[in-house]
């Protein structure tokens, strides 16, 4: 099938942005990415790291199918990215695995600032598997950029230990494999595919991946969840995956992997989602450092100093979930 017949399948581009420059559009999915590690960290009390993986997609793959059919994408129609795209799914869903577990371990603004090591990965793989070439401008960004990741990792601080940096590792690993799955989907036949269809193989086969993640862990559910929490999941489900996610795709298929504007952003994202997350790190903290109330929107009115036992767990389940703070 000709590249023509392929891309004739979708009746309406994906709009993206109205004219926006990428720049623009890159710092506001990076805006949006970056709260979903906060988002994660605080529903961790209420839903464990690797349900909250599968909900997420579960919740998004329905999002997908409906735009993607409100536009006439034929998702079933054989177009050549069967293959490829199961490849992608794969990487997907490690990803994610590698980065809700990483999120236990480390902090909500260490993980903003290691998940976005991908541009260092994708810059390479792109000039070596794509033919893609960066301007000195953008080499230099890059280099700029490597040095203040490098300098979060290399500067001492009291509570980072050997649980933290794991967690830190497990998030570069996930960046990696968010890079790896950028190439697959720029260099192969899944670039012809509709941004939906071409999100769906990995956002589908992501499911399953999860969920087993999810029962070798041993994970389980055993209360109500909070308000907060699941606004936190749709969240994650109908904004970050269901629709940033293709935003993305579409400029990945548009643009060089790598000529997004996202380095010129780089820097800047990075040092002002850290300075966000860590502000938001030091609100739960606080939040703990007041007492044994639940730090979440399910706090219940008890005599002073009454915490009960279902505080004391979750109090238990946040030192675990938020390592060093």
């Amino acid at each position: 099938m000709s590249t023509q017949a392929i891309t004739a399948h979708v009746t309406r581009p994906v709009s993206v942005g109205h004219g926006l420059p990428p720049g623009a559009i890159a710092v506001m999915l990076c805006v949006s990415w970056g709260f979903n590690q906060l988002a994660v960290k605080l529903a961790l009390p209420d839903v464990p790291p690797m349900l909250q993986a599968m909900i997420r997609s579960s919740g998004a793959l329905p999002v997908m199918l409906i735009v993607g059919w409100l536009r006439g994408v034929k998702f079933f129609e054989r177009d050549g990215s069967l293959v490829p795209g199961v490849i992608a799914g794969l990487m997907f869903g490690c990803e994610f695995v590698l980065i809700f577990t990483g999120l236990v371990f480390t902090s909500a603004s260490r993980a903003s600032v290691f998940l976005y090591t991908a541009p260092f990965f994708v810059a390479l793989g792109s000039h070596q598997f794509l033919g893609e070439r960066l301007s000195t401008v953008q080499w230099s960004g890059l280099a700029l950029s490597f040095a203040g990741v490098a300098l979060a990792i290399g500067v001492p601080q009291p509570n980072v230990d050997a649980k933290v940096l794991l967690g830190d590792l497990m998030v570069v690993g996930g960046g990696a494999l968010w890079a790896a799955t950028t190439l697959v989907a720029k260099g192969t036949r899944l670039r012809q595919a509709a941004p939906e269809k071409a999100l769906g193989y990995q956002v589908a086969i992501s499911i399953p991946i999860l969920g087993f993640a999810a029962w070798i862990a041993g994970e389980r559910i055993d209360h109500m969840p909070s308000a907060l929490s699941l606004s936190l999941l749709a969240y994650q489900a109908v904004w970050v995956v269901g629709c940033t996610f293709v935003i993305w795709f579409a400029m990945v298929f548009r643009e060089q992997a790598l000529g997004l504007h996202l380095h010129h952003a780089f820097v800047r994202r990075g040092r002002g989602l850290f300075h966000h997350a860590r502000h938001a790190d030091a609100g739960v903290r606080r939040c703990r450092a007041a007492g044994d109330r639940r730090p979440l929107s399910r706090q219940q009115t008890r005599p002073e100093g009454d915490a009960g036992p279902e505080c004391a767990g979750v109090k238990s389940r946040y030192r675990r979930a938020q390592t060093g703070c």
